[in-house]
């Protein structure tokens, strides 16, 4: 199995994940749960203030028939839809926030820039069974 550390930006993660390129496999997941809004602000309010964020864990395999190659989240399921939630203005923040209440469209374009610019950190699983990925 080989393991790739890369960075995605959240424009770039959310467009793969919108498009199909990364998607969720339930068999790596705990639980199909959605986080409460709480901690899903707190994640965004994160990303926000420009703090780290643990790193995400990606299964890249190529379907031979096909020849298409997808990513499947091993780990990090709740924030990738936290992610993607709050950029397609799914869900506003709460919390005790600069940010309380806004969705991404009513936050200032610095904001929104510093928001879909942000990196996030993946190790990336290749050449690996389903096995060695569980």
């Amino acid at each position: 199995m080989k393991s790739n550390t890369t960075t995605f930006t959240i424009a770039e993660y959310v467009k793969q994940m919108q498009q199909g390129d990364i998607k969720v496999n339930k068999d790596y997941q705990r639980s199909n749960v959605v986080w409460p809004v709480a901690a899903r602000s707190y994640l965004i309010d994160t990303i926000l203030k420009g703090y780290p964020v643990p790193k995400l864990s990606l299964y890249q395999k190529t379907e031979l028939k096909t020849r298409v190659t997808i990513k499947e989240i091993v780990d990090g399921q709740q924030r990738s839809q936290a992610v993607r939630d709050f950029f397609e203005g799914k869900f506003r923040i709460s919390g005790h926030s600069t940010f309380t209440g806004r969705l991404f469209e009513q936050l200032e374009p610095e904001d929104q820039t510093a928001f879909i610019s942000y990196p996030l950190s993946a190790d990336v699983f290749a050449a690996a069974t389903d096995s060695e990925v569980r």
